[in-house]
């Protein structure tokens, strides 16, 4: 780069002055411009490991996550179970709530037979037809 001053004689080399300068502000510039790189490198990189963890994450929902229901949920397939089956039975589909219960039998139930001096009423005849 050649730049000349016209009306000054004394000779010094303006041109290499100004050559030089702007070098040592074009060495602040082209290390922006690396750091630009290097940062936008990172922004790629981390894009990419943002994209791979969704896929991921999507693929072990399809897996094992609930929403998706019990034909494609593998770990969460709906189950009823009881402790004791002579006492408690239940059964459950695919598209059931999923919920967890309790059942706590305190007592059981025993044959209860109630009398009395007088009859309350007629004898229920297993043809109901006749009455």
């Amino acid at each position: 780069m050649s730049i000349s001053f016209s009306g000054l004689g004394s000779g010094m080399d303006y041109s290499s002055w100004i050559d030089q300068l702007v070098e040592i502000k074009m060495q602040a510039v082209t290390k922006l411009q690396t750091q630009k790189v290097a940062l936008n490198n990172k922004q790629s990189t981390l894009n990419t490991v943002k994209a791979t963890f969704n896929t991921l994450r999507s693929s072990l929902q399809t897996v094992s996550d609930s929403k998706y229901g019990g034909t494609m949920d593998i770990f969460g397939a709906n189950s009823a179970e009881s402790s004791d089956s002579k006492y408690v039975t239940a059964t459950v589909t695919n598209n059931a709530a999923r919920q967890d219960l309790s059942i706590f039998v305190e007592q059981l139930a025993t044959k209860t037979t109630a009398t009395g001096a007088k009859s309350i009423g007629k004898k229920i005849d297993e043809d109901i037809r006749k009455l």
